[in-house]
């Protein structure tokens, strides 16, 4: 996050820019994702901070340096300031996030279940790709079973067996967009495949 965004965005959010300007950094937003994304990221730390300023003393000093230097910032001093103001809110901010997102993924992980073994004994008597496919998953061999799963994919990309482990081998791997994917291809879920589901779009929301 550079100074001068930073600077532009504070003018933005105090209403201090001419409304050509407006127009100018707004259009930026929809065709920038990138400044977008570091503009959202501003205002979520700037509220973080605002709501940590309520009730920590220490922090009321360095919210009246940026609250006035939003008016005019015209010292690369000042710009220092905002920038390790910015630094501490974003500590702050992340750690607590990372905090929770961790708590979130531990009551994941502690409630989600494998689906249990299939009938098919070893590789040698699988009758089809699928059956060695789910025999190397039932032996938690992901990078074979993962493989097999592909090719059958390739050749029906609705194949549901095939989704269905899949789903579950992404997870395994915490590649849990891509599992929900998967899993979102079934058309009919098994109770361990709709529970690994919702335990997906819970962590992801």
């Amino acid at each position: 996050m550079n100074e001068e965004n930073i600077i532009l965005f504070e003018r933005y959010l105090n209403s201090e820019l001419s409304e050509t300007e407006k127009q100018t950094f707004e259009k930026r937003l929809q065709t920038d994702p990138s400044f977008h994304e570091e503009f959202e990221m501003y205002k979520e730390m700037m509220n973080y901070l605002d709501e940590r300023v309520k009730n920590d003393k220490q922090l009321q000093s360095l919210n009246a340096v940026r609250k006035a230097e939003s008016s005019h910032v015209k010292s690369w001093k000042w710009i220092w300031i905002i920038c390790a103001l910015l630094v501490l809110a974003f500590c702050i901010f992340y750690g607590t996030r990372q905090y929770h997102q961790n708590k979130k993924f531990d009551r994941m992980m502690a409630e989600y279940v494998f689906p249990p073994n299939e009938s098919v004994r070893s590789v040698e008597s699988a009758s089809s790709k699928l059956d060695s496919a789910i025999w190397y998953f039932d032996i938690r061999d992901f990078e074979k079973s993962e493989r097999l799963f592909l090719e059958i994919l390739q050749e029906d990309s609705l194949n549901q067996q095939a989704n269905r482990y899949m789903g579950h081998i992404m997870f395994a791997r915490e590649k849990f967009d891509k599992s929900l994917f998967h899993f979102n291809n079934i058309e009919t879920n098994d109770s361990i495949s709709s529970r690994t589901k919702r335990l997906i779009i819970e962590f992801l929301n």
